[in-house]
C-alpha cells in the first residue's frame, strides 16, 4: 500500500522529455521525473531515489540548464513549492518569505508593487526563486545576496529542513554553497530576503546612471528603476519565441591588476571594474573584439548577434552542438588571452 501511495500521491512519471521545461529547449529525457509541491513531497521522492540508487537533479525554471541528448538517467524534481508571506519588522524592513519554486520575476513585479525596495535591479531574469538563489544571480549592481536574511534547505543526507543563515550561504559571484560538493545534499525549499519601503535606488552601473542622468531624473522612483531594467535587458536579449537561451553562458573573468594592465596594453579598448579578488572584465568583450566570434554558428546553435555572451538555439538544435561551440569559445579565448572562461550555466547529464 505505501509504494502504491508514493506513487499516486507523487505521480512519478518515466521517461519525461525535459527540452520543454528548459529555456534552451535542448536536452532528452529524465528516467524519472516528479512535480513536487511541498517538503513532504520532497521526502517521498528522496526516499524512492535512494531506494533505486538514482543520482537526483532539482529542476526549477529550466533557466541556467544546459540538458545532454541522452537526458538524465535519475530523478529529475521539478520544484514547484510556491507560497509568498510579507512580515513586518520592528524597525521597519519587511521579511518577504518566498517559496522555492516561485518565479523569480514575478516575485520581483510583487515587490515593486507592494513598495519594496531591494530586488529591483534584478528585474526581468527568468527561473525561478530556489534558482536564483543557487546561482546567487545579479544584474546592473546588485545580487542576489545583498538581499537573503536566510535560506531554508531540505538536507536529503539527514532527512531534515534547517535554516542557513546568509553568511552560511557561500555566496560569491554566481556561487553559493548550493553549487558546491559541501552542499551537494542541501535543496533549497523557501527563501527569507529583507527588503525595505524606505530603500533608495542602486544606480551604481554606469549605464543606469548615464541613462537617468540624460533624463534629468536624479531620484528615481522603483517603478523606474524596473522600467527600465526591463527594457534594457528586452533590448540585449535575444526573442525567447524565436531563440532558445540560458540567457549569460559565460560569467565575467576576474583577473589581477597585473594581468588587467598587460591586457589592457594589448587590447586598449577593454575596460575593468574593481571587486573584490581583482578585477572584472567583460567575457562578451573578449569574446567579440578579441576573438571576432559574435554571431559564430555550429549547425543550429550560434552566439547571439547583440550579445555573444548568449548562445541561443533554433528548430531541432542539439545539445551536444551548444556543447561545442561554448568549448570552441573557451578555446580561442585562452589562446589569446590565457584567461578560460567558467560557463555560468549547469551541465547537466554530460
Amino acid at each position: 500500500m505505501q509504494g502504491s501511495w508514493y506513487t499516486i500521491s507523487m505521480n512519478i512519471k518515466e521517461n519525461v522529455q525535459l527540452s520543454p521545461f528548459t529555456t534552451f529547449h535542448v536536452g532528452g529525457s529524465a528516467r524519472y521525473f516528479a512535480e513536487v509541491k511541498s517538503v513532504d513531497d520532497l521526502i517521498v521522492v528522496t526516499h524512492e531515489a535512494g531506494k533505486k540508487q538514482r543520482d537526483m537533479f532539482i529542476l526549477g525554471g529550466g533557466s541556467n540548464i544546459l540538458i545532454s541528448d541522452e537526458g538524465f538517467d535519475g530523478y529529475v524534481i521539478q520544484m514547484n513549492i510556491g507560497g509568498v508571506d510579507i512580515n513586518r519588522l520592528d524597525d521597519g524592513n519587511y521579511e518577504v518569505i518566498v517559496g522555492a519554486g516561485e518565479n523569480w520575476d514575478a516575485l520581483v513585479e510583487f515587490c515593486v508593487n507592494k513598495g519594496l525596495w531591494g530586488l529591483e535591479n534584478l528585474s526581468y531574469i527568468p527561473g525561478s526563486v530556489g534558482g536564483a538563489v543557487v546561482g546567487n544571480i545579479g544584474a546592473y549592481g546588485a545580487e542576489m545576496a545583498d538581499t537573503v536574511h536566510w535560506v531554508e534547505v531540505f538536507d536529503r543526507k539527514h532527512g531534515v529542513t534547517r535554516k542557513l543563515m546568509k553568511n552560511e550561504c557561500g555566496f560569491g559571484y554566481r556561487e553559493s554553497i548550493f553549487k558546491s560538493e559541501e552542499g551537494e545534499d542541501l535543496i533549497v525549499t523557501k527563501v527569507c530576503m529583507l527588503l525595505s519601503e524606505k530603500g533608495k535606488p542602486n544606480t551604481t552601473y554606469k549605464e543606469i546612471e548615464t541613462i537617468f542622468k540624460k533624463a534629468g531624473i536624479e531620484k528615481p522612483t522603483l517603478d523606474q528603476m524596473r522600467k527600465l531594467i526591463c527594457a534594457l535587458r528586452k533590448k540585449k536579449l535575444p526573442d525567447w519565441k524565436q531563440f532558445g537561451s540560458a540567457g549569460s553562458f559565460f560569467t565575467n573573468p576576474i583577473v589581477s591588476r597585473l594581468k588587467f594592465i598587460f591586457l589592457k596594453w594589448k587590447y586598449p579598448g577593454l575596460q575593468g571594474n574593481k571587486v573584490e579578488g581583482g578585477i572584472k572584465i567583460s567575457a562578451a568583450w573578449l569574446i567579440d573584439h578579441v576573438c571576432d566570434l559574435k554571431g559564430l554558428k555550429i549547425n543550429n546553435v550560434s552566439l547571439y548577434t547583440h550579445q555573444p555572451l548568449i548562445i541561443v538555439t533554433e528548430n531541432e538544435a542539439r545539445a551536444k552542438d551548444v556543447m561545442r561551440l561554448s568549448q570552441l569559445v573557451i578555446r580561442e579565448v585562452y589562446d589569446k588571452t590565457k584567461i578560460k572562461l567558467e560557463p555560468e550555466v549547469i551541465f547537466v547529464g554530460f
